[in-house]
């Protein structure tokens, strides 16, 4: 077969001068609850990918949340993350899709109003993409479908400075605490909190599941707990923005060709730009090229370094081989660069 490739072309506008089925339960129907005052934290350690303390390592950017925590006036237990499918991690990782299964069956066993998470993802997506679904099993065999969008419910753990705004626009969600983030990329950890109303809170939930969508981000679940409708139950406030938004006041058109010159439509560009003297450029929004094969990227124009794109279609690859394309603002390099 033949091998199809494009070529990725970008004209700097101002960035040179300034820059699954669900598991059978064999739960027997008489053990199943269905009222319950209690909240139920549920037991999400079968699918952890990672513990935030071990005796080995601890997690440095999110120990200061892990153990019992209060949010809402409800208990979580909040001892690691599960972690979902998402194509970023999966290639920085050099793993197969396999090796992030979806999280299928964590038992309930009872009725409730509403089930709270504590969640984020890793690396970004599109505004309002869908990068995971919640699923509600229903001990009468019906299930009903949450989804869990970018910028809805969850962003990315890292608050870095390449991102423009921290959005979300799920009114039952909100960030519930932050920590420190990683040094190289300046950046702030935050987890928020989301709360989903069961539709049908007068029947028993065996089981609820966690499936990813094939997205870019991946999503993370660090804990999740039950509760009944209690308008009494205190009140977490949201945590304040720990640095100023940005503007992203500049602009740089991509295009992406084939060998003939032809666009492509559909190519995943993920930029990556070093904000405001962070060492390491970091991932901003993607973005899929329209029919004439172009997007445009932005970007806080006075405070980027640098800026580099990785391009990803099925069934195609760059010409040449290496991936990247780059530029680098006047006096930080010799100039705008491709390698």
């Amino acid at each position: 077969m033949k091998t199809k490739f494009f070529a990725v072309c970008a004209a700097a506008v101002v960035l040179a001068g300034d820059l699954c089925a669900a598991a059978p339960d064999t739960t027997p129907a008489n053990a199943l609850s269905l009222t319950s005052a209690e909240p139920l934290t549920l037991d999400l350690s079968p699918f952890f990918w990672e513990r935030f303390v071990t005796p080995e390592r601890t997690n440095m950017e999110l120990v200061t949340v892990s153990g019992r925590q209060m949010f809402d006036g409800l208990p979580f237990q909040v001892d690691g993350r599960a972690c979902l499918y998402g194509r970023d991690l999966a290639y920085q990782r050099r793993r197969p899709a396999s090796a992030y299964p979806d999280i299928i069956g964590v038992k309930v066993g009872r009725a409730f109003d509403e089930l709270h998470l504590l969640h984020a993802t890793q690396f970004t997506d599109l505004e309002g993409e869908t990068v995971a679904k919640v699923r509600f099993n229903y001990a009468d065999g019906t299930r009903h479908e949450f989804p869990i969008a970018y910028g809805g419910q969850v962003r990315d753990w890292q608050r870095l400075q390449s991102e423009a705004k921290e959005i979300y626009t799920d009114p039952d969600t909100k960030v519930v605490w932050r920590g420190p983030g990683v040094a190289r990329f300046k950046s702030t950890t935050r987890m928020s909190k989301t709360r989903l109303v069961n539709p049908f809170p007068e029947k028993a939930v065996l089981t609820i599941d966690f499936v990813s969508t094939g997205k870019v981000a991946s999503y993370d679940v660090a804990a999740a707990t039950v509760a009944s409708r209690d308008p009494n139950r205190p009140v977490t406030p949201p945590i304040p923005l720990d640095r100023p938004e940005r503007d992203f006041d500049g602009s740089l058109m991509v295009r992406v060709v084939d060998e003939a010159g032809q666009p492509i439509e559909g190519v995943l560009v993920g930029p990556n730009i070093s904000v405001a003297g962070s060492p390491s450029a970091t991932v901003t929004t993607p973005l899929y090229t329209s029919a004439d094969g172009t997007g445009t990227v932005r970007y806080p124009k006075h405070e980027s370094a640098c800026i580099y794109f990785t391009v990803d279609k099925e069934g195609w690859r760059r010409l040449p081989d290496d991936p990247w394309l780059w530029f680098r603002r006047a006096g930080v390099a010799d100039g705008a660069r491709r390698r």
